[in-house]
């Protein structure tokens, strides 16, 4: 799976990725519509409080978009969820920004799977304590 991942990134032989083939071609701009507009909320979640800071980061990268979370729950000593949040990206710059903040707690898996056609991920941290201070690094930078 993970050859797949780094395929990704760097494709054989020098072959250009779909963002490199775009580039090149001459796209005619698209001039900006002259219509009002306004904001429109389509999908309104509730969102775990601890998570919200999470959610907004993964949301803010182009082509990314977060599915499920959870703050983590502790239904005893014995048996715990830990904290999680699961999201979809298809847009390679991004993804990678995502991996490398990621990358930088020790404390946080990537779990990467197919999906009905798409690569899906799911960040798990490792406890609450993690999350939080991931959501400190977030705030700090």
């Amino acid at each position: 799976m993970l050859k797949n991942i780094l395929f990704l990134f760097r494709p054989p032989n020098g072959t250009k990725t779909m963002t490199e083939k775009k580039t090149e071609e001459t796209i005619k701009p698209i001039k900006p519509s002259r219509h009002k507009t306004t904001k429109l909320v389509l999908v309104e979640e509730d969102i775990d409080l601890l998570m919200v800071p999470v959610v907004k980061w993964i949301n803010s990268f182009p082509f990314t978009e977060s599915k499920y979370c959870c703050e983590g729950t502790s239904f005893d000593e014995l048996k715990q969820v830990p904290p999680y949040i699961m999201f979809y990206c298809t847009n390679e710059m991004s993804l990678i920004r995502i991996l490398h903040w990621f990358g930088l707690s020790s404390s946080v898996i990537v779990e990467v799977s197919f999906y009905h056609g798409h690569l899906r991920y799911v960040a798990r941290f490792k406890n609450k304590r993690t999350l939080k201070s991931f959501i400190k690094e977030l705030e700090r930078d």
